[in-house]
C-alpha cells in the first residue's frame, strides 16, 4: 500500500523542521516518492527542492515540469518566473484551465 499524502507531509516535516531535525535529503526523498504518485503538493515542494539544489542536484528543468503540467500554482508561478520554456514568439505561453482571473499564465513545457 502507497501511503503518498503521508510520504508528502514526511518530506514536508524535514524541510520545514516540524517535529524533526531539518533534513533537506529525507525531505527531497519522500516528496520524490510521493511526487511520482502524483501528489501536486508534493511536486511543487519537490520543484522548489530542485531549483535550490536543496537534497538533490539543482536542476531547473525537473524543478517544475511535471508539477506544473498538472497544473500546481505553485509550480506555474516558478514555470512563469523562472521563464523555462518560453519560445520567443511566445508559442508555448497559454492561459490554464480556469475562469477566476486572479489565475496566472502558465507555461506548457
Amino acid at each position: 500500500m502507497e501511503y503518498v499524502d503521508t510520504q508528502f507531509r514526511l518530506g514536508y516535516c524535514y524541510k520545514f523542521r516540524v517535529g524533526v531535525e531539518k533534513d533537506d535529503t529525507k525531505a527531497f526523498e519522500y516528496c520524490k516518492k510521493s511526487a511520482e504518485k502524483e501528489h501536486s503538493m508534493a511536486q511543487g515542494l519537490l520543484g522548489v527542492l530542485y531549483e535550490n539544489g536543496k537534497g538533490t542536484k539543482k536542476d531547473l528543468e525537473k524543478a517544475i515540469y511535471k508539477a506544473a503540467e498538472n497544473g500546481e500554482e505553485m509550480a506555474r508561478a516558478q514555470v512563469v518566473r523562472l521563464g523555462i520554456g518560453i519560445e520567443k514568439d511566445g508559442s508555448k505561453f497559454t492561459e490554464k484551465g480556469s475562469s477566476d482571473s486572479t489565475k496566472r499564465p502558465c507555461i506548457i513545457v
